[in-house]
């Protein structure tokens, strides 16, 4: 598979997701399962952010490129999901940051220092937390097999621990546990077809995909809050 037919089932999973959240019923078996399916979307881009970090051309046109898009889309973001906090646009520009640090900063304090800002940073954006440390995971392993396997595997565990501490608040442990085991469904099958499926020399692409991948993010938040406003 090439980086951008990956693309398009992040996308895809990402509005499964977000369709689940606005229109189906919370805590339904349908919701679940389509909000799980949407976990596919953040590591993925994650890791093809740090790609992308070590392929353009212009990290500052990157990083502009997600800023401008952050703001784009953080009212539609708010309109559609109800939330208050920064998109996921503002995510991954943090997220490059963590990259760009940890290639620049040399004195391991001060790289510390640096990535630890940008971590607490992320708690006023979506996938707080875990898209800084999904992407620091990737950048350790960049360009090693083996260690993106491991990442990835660091990464699920991760995302396991923090569903159980999540769902045990609300429910028993066996319950908690069943839960989070199905919403590392989608982060798993990423590192699945990242491995093993994902083929870097397919450079097939247009140069349209690339805004089309950006502009997705947006228009589509706005279609479902048009949809969600017309059925009130």
């Amino acid at each position: 598979m090439s980086r951008n037919a990956i693309k398009y089932l992040a996308m895809a999973a990402m509005f499964c997701n977000h369709f689940a959240y606005i229109f189906l019923k919370e805590g339904s078996t349908g919701q679940e399962v389509m909000v799980d399916i949407g976990y596919f979307t953040a590591i993925t881009m994650c890791y093809f952010l740090v790609e992308g970090y070590h392929y353009t051309r212009s990290v500052k046109n990157y990083a502009l490129r997600l800023l401008v898009f952050g703001i784009l889309s953080q009212i539609p973001f708010m309109l559609a999901l109800k939330q208050t906090n920064l998109n996921m646009m503002f995510s991954l520009l943090l997220c490059l940051g963590v990259v760009w640090v940890a290639d620049h900063v040399k004195h391991k304090g001060e790289k510390m220092l640096w990535l630890c800002v940008l971590v607490i940073c992320s708690l006023w954006t979506d996938w707080a937390l875990l898209a800084p440390v999904f992407t620091m995971l990737f950048a350790n392993a960049y360009g090693d097999r083996k260690k993106v396997s491991l990442a990835y595997g660091k990464a699920v565990g991760l995302f396991f621990l923090l569903n159980v501490l999540s769902y045990r608040a609300d429910c028993g442990l066996e319950s908690a546990l069943i839960h989070s085991v199905c919403a590392c469904i989608g982060p798993a099958v990423s590192g699945v077809v990242i491995q093993c499926m994902y083929n870097k020399a397919d450079k097939t692409a247009h140069g349209w995909e690339k805004w089309f991948f950006y502009g997705f993010y947006p228009v589509h938040l706005l279609l479902l809050w048009m949809i969600q406003f017309a059925k009130v």
